[in-house]
């Protein structure tokens, strides 16, 4: 298994925030839409998304388990890899932790036991 590139791990992230906060502006539920998607966005079902978010498919990336490297999906897998990303200061030690970290994994990959991997 090879961990996701740096670069490309960073700009699934800018494109599901720029998502996550476009649906912010939904008058009346956007910010409901908006959190709900930041954290659920790798256990959706959407055809031709991989349960993936829509980032990690646009940039070749796919979740693992770090432990076998088998395919990881579903709601709660995403729920524990992406709550922390809620807490502010937490978000910026996340992606130190991609930038150094040798096997690139974040504290929600390590809670959740998952790796982003690279096709």
């Amino acid at each position: 298994m090879v961990p996701a590139s740096r670069r490309k791990r960073y700009m699934a992230s800018f494109i599901d925030g720029l998502i996550s906060t476009g649906l912010g502006f939904i008058p009346v539920v956007g910010i409901v839409l908006g959190i709900a998607y930041a954290l659920l966005k790798d256990g959706l079902h959407i055809q031709g998304l991989h349960y993936c978010s829509i980032g990690k498919n646009v940039m070749g990336l796919r979740i693992v388990s770090a432990e076998n490297g088998t395919p990881r999906y579903g709601w709660l897998d995403s729920l524990k890899r992406n709550i922390t990303l809620l807490i502010p200061v937490v978000g910026i030690i996340e992606a130190l932790f991609v930038l150094f970290a040798k096997d690139r994994r974040r504290i929600g990959d390590k809670i959740a036991g998952t790796m982003v991997i690279g096709e």
